[in-house]
Order: C-alpha cells, then sequence, then structure tokens
C-alpha cells in the first residue's frame, strides 16, 4: 500500500505530464513511462520477491491489491504499447499518453486510497480508447507464458494470469492423470521452494469448456536456462538426481586420460568435417597446441597410452565421415560445427556437436552428438540413457528454435568403437516430458542455494547442515562406481568442516549462487536489466536505450576458417553511434531475420570485439 504522501507526489508528477499545454506527446510519454516504472517498483519495494519481468511484477501488484480485471487490461495495455517498436503500435503517441495517464491516475489511487485530485480528474480523458476486450476462451496455446499468482490445492488449480488475456485471473488446472500428472512434482516445488508469484511456461494447452487451462507440461522460471548437457549428466542414476547436480557443483576440475581424449576425439571430428581428407599426422600436433597444460600434468606413460587411443578414435571418426554419414545424409558443407541455441520455450540451453541443416531441404536435418567413452547401461537403442536423453532434449532445442519447421533426426557418434559406431535415437515424448520434470527439480536446487545465507534465514552452519549434510551415502544406498567414491569424498569434506567453517561454505554458496541467477536473469525495474535473458526480454527498442545493441551490421570479411577467426562487420547508417561497446568485451553475434524471433530463432555465437573503428 502507498503512503499518503508519497501516492501525493506521484499525483503531482502526473499533473506536470497531463495538464501542461507546451510539452510534446514524446515527451509527455517518456514521462509517463517514468512514473509507471517508478510506481510498479515502489509498489513491490517492501516485497522480498525477485520479478525476472515487468509483467510479472505488474501482474503480482494487481493480484496483491485487487485491480479491476478492467485496470489491469489497460495497465497491460500500456506496457505493450510502451515496449512494441513505434512501427507496431496501435495508437499515436498522444493516444498511448492518454491512455497512460488514466491508467495510472487509477493505479495511484487503488494503491493508496487517495481520491484523484478533481483538476488532474477532469484534465483526464473521459474513456478508455478502446472498450475492455476479454479474451477467446476457444483459443489453445502450444505454449502460454503466464505469471501464477496462487495455488487452490484443494482442488488441484493455479490461479494465473498472462499478456494473451491482461487483466484476467485464469485457472490451471494441474494434476490431470492423463496429461500432466507427472509434473505434480513441479507443483510441489513451486508450493514448498518458489513460493508465488513465479513466471511459468505452459505446454501444449488446452482450454476446457469452463475455460480452464489443461496444459501438458510447466516449465518453472523459464528464463533460467540450464544447460542441456548438465540436465543430462543428472541422468547417470535414476534416483537423487537433483542432489547428484548438487554434488557436481563441489567436484574440482581434473585432468583424466578419458576427459582428454573426450577433448581430443571432439577437435578431431571438427578437423574432419572441415577437411576430410585430413590425416591423422596432420592433425595430431596441434592437439598439443590446444591443450598444453592439459598434457603437462599426465605422466609419459599416460601420454603414450593416450597417443596409441587417439590413433583409434581418428581412424573411427574418418570413417564415420566417410561412410554413415554420407549415408544418412550429413554432408560437411551441410554442417554446423559446435552451434549454440537457447530455448526459453523448455528452459534449456545448448551447444550441439554437429548440426546438418539445409535451408532448401528441412526434412534431412541431422543432430550428432560425439561420446568417446565406453558404452555401459544402453537402451533399447544401444545407447547410454544419459546420451539419449541429452539428444532428446537437443530435439527440444531445434523444435523450439526453427518453430516446430525442423524435425531433425539424432545420433550418438562412438568413436571408441569401430562398427555400428552411428546409433539413432528415436524421439519419445515421455522420456523428453520426464526430461524437463528433472530440469525444475535442479532449478529449485539453485534457488535453495539462492536463499542460503539469506537476509532473516535460520544459523548459517544449521542452513549448511541441512542442505549439505542430504548428501551421504546412507541416503543413496543404491549408488556404485565413481559417483559412490565421488559421494564419499563429498561427505568426508563436509563432516570434517568446523563450524565457522561450515558457515564460511554456506555463506559463500549463497553469495555465488544469488550472483549467478543476476547473471542468468538479472531483476527487472526501471534501471536494471535483465542479464543473459535480456537477449528475449528486452526489445530492439529497450537494448538501443540502454545502449547495449548495435544492428544493421554488415559482414565486410570472413576469415572464420582461418587459424584467428575474423569477422569484419560494416556500421551503415542508422547504427547507434553511442552503443556502448568496447575494444575487448565479449557479446552475442546472432542474425536479424525478417522471419524468426531474434536471438530466440537462430543459432547465436559468442564472440570477442578486437577492434573497434
Amino acid at each position: 500500500m502507498l503512503q499518503e504522501a508519497l501516492a501525493g507526489l506521484f499525483y503531482v508528477e502526473l499533473k506536470k505530464a497531463v495538464l501542461s499545454d507546451t510539452i510534446a506527446p514524446e515527451d509527455r510519454l517518456d514521462r509517463l513511462k517514468k512514473i509507471f516504472h517508478l510506481l510498479i517498483n515502489e509498489a513491490t519495494r517492501e516485497e522480498r520477491i525477485q520479478f525476472s519481468t515487468l509483467f510479472a511484477r505488474l501482474a503480482y501488484i494487481g493480484h496483491r491489491y485487487q485491480f479491476s480485471e478492467e485496470l489491469m487490461y489497460y495497465l497491460h495495455l500500456f506496457r505493450h504499447q510502451l515496449s512494441v517498436s513505434t512501427k507496431n503500435k496501435a495508437f499515436s503517441l498522444s493516444e498511448t499518453g492518454d491512455l497512460g495517464a488514466r491508467a495510472l491516475a487509477f493505479a495511484i489511487q487503488d494503491l493508496s486510497q487517495l481520491k484523484i485530485p478533481n483538476d488532474l480528474y477532469q484534465a483526464l480523458p473521459a474513456s478508455w480508447p478502446v472498450p475492455f476486450i476479454k479474451s477467446d476462451q476457444a483459443i489453445s496455446y502450444p505454449k502460454l507464458r503466464v505469471t501464477a499468482l496462487a495455488d487452490d490445492a484443494l482442488n488441484k488449480r493455479l490461479m494465473v494470469t498472462a499478456d494473451e488475456f491482461p487483466g484476467q485471473q485464469r485457472l490451471v488446472q494441474y494434476g490431470i492423470i492423463d496429461r500432466n500428472v507427472l509434473f505434480n512434482n513441479s507443483i510441489a516445488i513451486i508450493q514448498r521452494i518458489f513460493g508465488f508469484p513465479v513466471t511459468l511456461h505452459l505446454l501444449n494447452v488446452e482450454i476446457d469448456d469452463e475455460g480452464i487451462l489443461r496444459p501438458e507440461a510447466f516449465i518453472i522460471e523459464p528464463d533460467f536456462l540450464l544447460d542441456i548437457s548438465t540436465l543430462a549428466s543428472s541422468f547417470r542414476e535414476p534416483q537423487g538426481r537433483a542432489w547428484l547436480f548438487l554434488m557436481d557443483k563441489f567436484k574440482s576440475p581434473v585432468v583424466s586420460k578419458p576427459i582428454l581424449l573426450g577433448h581430443i576425439a571432439n577437435h578431431f571430428l571438427d578437423e574432419l568435417m572441415s577437411n576430410p581428407e585430413a590425416s591423422f599426422d596432420q592433425i595430431f600436433p596441434s592437439v598439443f597446441a590446444k591443450y598444453p597444460l592439459s598434457f603437462c600434468t599426465l605422466p609419459e606413460e599416460d601420454m603414450r597410452d593416450i597417443f596409441h587411443k587417439s590413433k583409434l578414435h581418428f581412424l573411427h571418426l574418418k570413417q564415420a565421415v566417410h561412410g554413415v554419414f554420407v549415408e544418412q545424409g550429413i554432408l560437411p558443407e551441410h554442417c554446423y560445427l559446435e552451434p549454440s541455441f537457447y530455448a526459453d520455450q523448455y528452459g534449456i540451453q545448448g551447444r550441439l556437436d554437429v548440426f546438418c541443416y539445409h535451408p532448401g531441404n528441412e526434412s534431412e536435418a541431422a543432430i550428432v552428438e560425439l561420446k568417446s567413452g565406453s558404452i555401459y547401461n544402453t537402451n533399447a537403442h544401444g545407447i547410454n540413457n544419459e546420451h539419449f536423453i541429452q539428444t532428446l532434449l537437443y530435439d527440444l532445442l531445434i523444435e523450439s528454435v526453427f518453430d516446430n519447421q525442423v524435425e531433425p533426426a539424432c545420433y550418438i557418434l562412438y568413436s571408441s568403437i569401430p562398427d555400428n559406431n552411428l546409433r539413432f535415437a528415436p524421439r519419445v515424448r515421455a522420456n523428453q516430458l520426464e526430461a524437463l520434470m528433472v530440469r525444475n527439480q535442479l532449478v529449485a536446487m539453485e534457488w535453495k542455494l539462492q536463499q542460503l545465507s539469506a537476509a532473516g534465514t535460520d544459523d548459517l552452519a544449521e542452513q549448511g547442515r541441512a542442505l549439505f549434510g542430504r548428501l551421504n551415502t546412507r541416503a543413496f544406498p543404491h549408488i556404485k562406481g565413481f559417483i559412490r567414491n565421488d559421494l564419499l569424498a563429498f561427505e568426508k569434506m563436509i563432516t570434517a568442516l568446523s563450524d565457522i567453517e561450515l558457515r564460511y561454505i554456506t555463506a559463500f554458496t549463497g553469495f555465488i549462487a544469488r550472483e549467478h541467477r543476476l547473471a542468468k536473469m538479472g531483476a527487472v525495474g526501471f534501471n536494471n536489466i535483465n542479464g543473459l535473458a535480456s537477449l528475449w526480454l528486452n526489445d530492439e527498442e529497450e537494448k538501443r536505450e540502454n545502449f547495449q545493441f548495435l544492428g544493421q551490421l554488415t559482414i565486410t570479411s570472413n576469415k572464420a576458417r582461418d587459424k584467428d577467426p575474423i569477422l569484419t562487420l560494416a556500421r551503415p547508417e542508422g547504427t547507434d553511434e553511442l552503443a556502448n561497446f568496447r575494444s575487448g568485451d565479449i557479446a552475442v553475434l546472432y542474425p536479424a531475420r525478417q522471419k524468426g524471433s531474434g536471438v530466440l530463432g537462430n543459432q547465436i555465437f559468442k564472440c570477442t570485439i578486437v577492434e573497434l573503428s
């Protein structure tokens, strides 16, 4: 609730924007925009909740202060008009200003219970620019981004709001036996760990005769993109996946023969896809240049073993490139090596080893994931389970990026075996949904880490014991092999800590986890940015306003195949001269196309700016 004095100040600022006859429409709108952001931030200042988007913050305020559906509709309409580009605005600058002034005045009144001053009320438009329209309940959605505001546990329903029906609150049914019961665990996670409000993506949403949403799946905090390889590795064991994910965060990076052989095999595949006729003697010396420190730590005996095994991996890979790749239509000229993609639809990101895609023949797209290790505990397709899950997630990634226009064939290439080493991994929807459910569990673990050492929480040592103490061999007696050894090492480390050491580890873990979240999602507000998620949450106009965008670039020189892969980009007329880029900055480069959705609809390239002129 806004204090009367503060509400009075907001009314004063609103009068300055509304009552002045000399202010230009664009300046008036800019003032209203600042008042809007300040009001939304001030209304949630006391809430100990992190919001990833302005929509989520506004939706929470509407629910918290019981705004009418009509007022929420117009507030969301004003927010939307502020965010879209000028050419896509539904109203003129003057009309948008009228909409904003009227909506802000009534919002201040509802937040403070202080009546709108009479002179301001008389100056406001007498009516809204467009009639209040309720959404069509007959529509279904392949994907729906919502903010969940509350839970009706008795009837197994969430109360949500979304851009598609601004101002309205709709019900989402969960626990449907033949549809989304798999995600009951995710609902429990929301209730127990995240709380409300929380941002969700609902997938394949049906709407029943009563207007209740019936999704197939729930994606919690979809802007927190989880790496696919990390998610797939949690499928090494059938139980305790989130806890093994936590343990892996504390493992020291090690240089071992299997890991180094994996790096070498990936290097071989990259080189052979670029030059299929290359020989082992030509390529192997470059391995030393690429991984010099790793080789320095190994004894000479291990070096000899790696050299001999590398020859076998190279031979198997070369046979695959010339043999089964050609048979399956995976031709080097149509392949992209290690392309990276983001998919907020599923809350995942990934870098494929090989993606074969020919724009003229999308039906022949293929994904190849290289594995250099031995095969064990294979499924019916002759593939390790975690490798199989990885291909299923890559399939979802490509589905999201290409908007269901590409259905790639997925393969695992095992370079350690000579025959039948390219194995087809069919799409299995049930396994994909299971993987997304586990993704929610891992994101929940990230949230638990962020709550460590947060203000107002229990003693640090108690927090540490409650969380880290769960990782022990008694809790997971079924785990064997290398994972059991890692678990024993972790358990030994935690139990040996003194109270002060445990407090320090707990506090530092919480701090790092919160920094990690800020880097991924940021904290929305008038002067805040959205971290990595700003790439898709902020439109081009917002990026320009924050001096974070260079567009209309054209490639004038492409030396991507050289030893130093350099692109030279021209900055023609229309490029923002004030964009805050400097030599040495890390940036994200992606193509701008008429069709597609920017960074979410294209391959993205992490790059470094080496020179600006």
